[in-house]
């Protein structure tokens, strides 16, 4: 695979892979692993504390940063959430920030691979290896189900959520919860297809478009094939004729199996559309709060760790009305409106003020989570929806430098 993509790999930069695809490991709770304890938590928290000692030790070592403010303002920003949680509900500012401070500190590893200048082919073989580990997970769990340790629910979260299966079921198949980190890699990979048709890569991307389609979640599956479809548009048509095939394709297998691959899917987007769906009586409750008063709107309440407001929030997600459901919406009521319009303008920024600068891969990335955002925001509550974005500035840093660690390849560009 590496030679398609213009690389290779040397031991130093192995053990760069290595070291994403653990902090990952570390950051997902383990692959969003079932009987995952509190001691991990505190390992990943122990390793980020020591990323940031790291960085203010090297912080004069770095050097062409052209994303180091936002990021700073991406770091803090959701920790001022705690002055709200503390002068409404009683909630300890410590508890508040502790509970932040992972998913806020995650986005150090952009200074710490800027230190350790790692190549932008570590980074897609981090993602490439993730993904084969995703999708293998989601298959063979098809089988071994309810033996299960990936993306399930256990004993005590079931009970908890009132839940009578560890794993949902849509369209006849089980459905796991894990987190599609390898989606940047699935589109380099779309993009590299168009130019050089390769049967190996080919069965890669028909792999992870398997996965795409086993996560059943509707935003997903709608705005990555959207994607695919704009990124033609992105380059200008250069490849009609593989654009027109690509969408008679598509087009044929929906027309004909879209009752075997999508019938749940229709049926359950028909029975939500009306007013009794649970998402508009969330946004309800979500605004009417974070419009409580202009602190409030502009900061956010932060993460519920005790007393009134672990109940506040507990009574809520009883109800149904959760927060991550209701995209941005969401994220105003969690970290404010000032973070949410920071986490627009740096999509903006590099969908259009960068678009000429930065791989189209990344682009495609960005219009994806753009899509999504108005159900499920990009720049999330937690640690493993955050942790991709230190890692896109990085690249996007590599290409704007012109940094001998970026692709060369026209074909990503």
């Amino acid at each position: 695979m590496y030679k398609n993509f213009g690389f290779s790999l040397d031991g130093k930069h192995k053990a760069h892979v290595f070291f994403i695809v653990f902090l990952y490991f570390l950051a997902s709770y383990g692959f969003s692993f079932a009987y995952w304890n509190h001691l991990g938590t505190v390992f990943y928290a122990f390793i980020i504390l020591i990323m940031v000692l790291f960085c203010v030790l090297k912080i004069h070592t770095f050097k062409n940063l052209n994303f180091v403010s936002i990021v700073l303002l991406l770091i803090f920003m959701p920790l001022l959430s705690s002055i709200n949680s503390f002068a409404i509900y009683g909630q300890s500012i410590i508890s508040s920030v502790r509970g932040l401070f992972t998913t806020s500190f995650v986005w150090i590893l952009y200074f710490v691979l800027h230190y350790l200048k790692v190549k932008e082919g570590s980074i897609l073989s981090a993602l490439f290896y993730m993904g084969i580990f995703i999708v293998m997970v989601q298959i063979i769990q098809q089988f071994t189900y309810p033996n299960a340790f990936f993306g399930v629910l256990n004993e005590e979260a079931m009970q908890e959520n009132g839940a009578l299966e560890a794993a949902g079921r849509r369209n006849g198949i089980l459905r796991f919860r894990i987190s599609l980190i390898f989606m940047p890699f699935f589109f380099a990979l779309f993009v590299l297809i168009k130019r050089r048709i390769n049967l190996g890569l080919f069965l890669i991307f028909i792999l992870l478009l398997s996965s795409i389609y086993l996560s059943l979640t509707r935003q997903i599956i709608a705005s990555a094939l959207l994607t695919l479809f704009a990124s033609f548009v992105m380059e200008k048509n250069k490849h009609f004729f593989v654009f027109v095939f690509f969408i008679v394709i598509s087009f044929s297998l929906v027309y004909f199996f879209s009752d075997d691959i999508f019938g749940d899917l229709i049926r359950q987007t028909q029975e939500e559309a009306n007013e009794d769906n649970i998402r508009v009586q969330a946004v309800i409750c979500y605004w009417g709060e974070s419009i409580r008063s202009l602190f409030t709107f502009l900061l956010g309440y932060g993460v519920s760790q005790e007393g009134a407001f672990a109940n506040h929030t507990e009574l809520l997600r009883n109800l149904g009305l959760c927060y991550n459901d209701i995209g941005f919406i969401g994220m105003i009521w969690h970290s404010g409106i000032i973070y949410v319009i920071l986490s627009y303008y740096l999509l903006y920024r590099l969908f259009f003020s960068l678009k000429n600068s930065i791989p189209i891969y990344v682009r495609m990335y960005v219009f994806y989570v753009s899509l999504m955002s108005i159900m499920m925001f990009p720049f999330g509550d937690n640690s493993q929806h955050t942790f991709i974005w230190p890692i896109l500035l990085y690249i996007c840093d590599l290409h704007i430098n012109k940094s001998p660690n970026a692709l060369k390849l026209n074909s990503i560009l």
